[in-house]
Parts: structure tokens; sequence; C-alpha cells
């Protein structure tokens, strides 16, 4: 169960860096999102064999996503032992760095993005054609699907299909500013769908929200990519 749990994020991803990179906005502004900063409610499900998690997640996005921060709360329902479980997580991108800690346990990780270092001298072209490269490699097939307003904001979407170890995933995108807005993942017994709910844009962000506490202790790892 675990492993296709991974496998379907895995194969997520894989799209998401097919779709941004094929659309070639790193290249034209050098930032991860078109809008300087907004404050973002997002509200996620995942349903799996015998488990379903439930999210909310409060986004702080400065510096055109170069600084972002989001505060998580996942209740994990595993329906076959009638369990109910609530966790709260704090993720930090600053630049090139992640930091993801527990407000609870006050402990966390904290590694650089080394993939951000590769991507940076990239031209458009070479983009694309690592865009195409990834897609052959994952089996992707995408293909637009229009326009659809969102919180207030139109967004662009994307539909794509993923076949790879003989196991098929859908996926649909709809983003703004190169954000997703909405996403819904079919695939693998795991049904995955993610949403905002609100989007309030060109807010002045609390630059304090991106500092971790004084009382939380951070273990640095290496990235493996």
């Amino acid at each position: 169960m675990r492993s296709s749990f991974n496998l379907i994020k895995f194969l997520g991803i894989a799209f998401i860096f097919c779709f941004v990179f094929n659309s070639g906005l790193h290249s034209q502004n050098k930032h991860r999102y078109v809008f300087k900063s907004a404050h973002i409610i997002k509200i996620s499900k995942t349903v799996t064999s015998g488990i379903e998690i439930t999210a909310r997640d409060s986004i702080f996005i400065d510096d055109y996503g170069d600084k972002q921060v989001t505060f998580s709360t996942q209740i994990q329902n595993i329906t076959m032992a009638n369990m109910v479980t609530e966790k709260k997580t704090v993720s930090i991108i600053d630049g090139e760095w992640i930091i993801n800690y527990d407000p609870e346990t006050k402990e966390g990780t904290k590694m650089k993005f080394n993939l951000a270092d590769k991507f940076s001298g990239m031209s458009e072209e070479d983009m694309k054609k690592f865009a195409e490269q990834m897609a052959y490699a994952t089996g992707t097939e995408t293909k637009d699907i229009g326009t659809k307003e969102i919180a207030g904001k139109t967004c662009k979407g994307t539909e794509a299909t993923t076949n790879m170890m003989g196991m098929e995933t859908n996926s649909i995108i709809w983003q703004y500013g190169n954000f997703a807005m909405e996403m819904v993942t079919k695939g693998a017994g795991t049904n995955i769908k993610e949403g905002v709910t609100k989007f309030e844009e060109g807010i002045k962000v609390d630059p304090k929200l991106f500092l971790v506490p004084d009382d939380v202790k951070i273990t640095e790892y290496e990235s493996p990519y």
C-alpha cells in the first residue's frame, strides 16, 4: 500500500516537472512564480486503501516564491482500525534551502535543493528538451484543457496521462502564475484532490514567518539530487 502511494507521488512530481519546465516560465523571470506575494489557503484529500488523509495548508509566499512557508495541519483516518491522528508541520523554502519541522516535537530537517543550480543556467530550448526527456522516461502525455476560474483567478489547465511500469495515472492540474491552484490525480489505487479556497495576492508578508524558532533543533542533510 505504501509503495503504491509513494509511486503515485513520484508520478505526480514527474508530471509537474514536465509541465513547469515545458512552460518556459523559469527561463523568463528566474523565479518560481509570476506573482510577488500572496496568502493562500489550500485543502487536500488523499484516499488510498484503508487510509484517508485531509490537510489544510496556510501558505505565505514572498519574493516571487523565493521565500515560502506552509503551515499544515493533517488529519489521518485509518478507517480499518478506526484510528484518527492529527499532525502539524511547518515547511519553509528560503532560496535554495528547504526546511521542515514539527512545531510540537521541536525537531526538523534542512536540505539544499541542488537541482536549482542545474536548471539555473538552462536556456528555454534546453528546458524544453529536458521536459521532453522526462515525459518520455515516465511515459507521460500532456494536453491543454483550457481555462477556468479558481478563487478569483483565471487558471490554465493541463491533463497528463502517465503509464509507468504498467501502472496508469491520470492528473489534471490548474495553474495561476505557475502555482498549482487545483490538482486531481487518480491511479495506483490512490485518489488525490487538492484545491485553493483563498488566494490573496500582493500582500505584505511578515519576514518573521520564514524564521525557524530558536527552540527547534534542525538537522542538515545532503540532498540526493
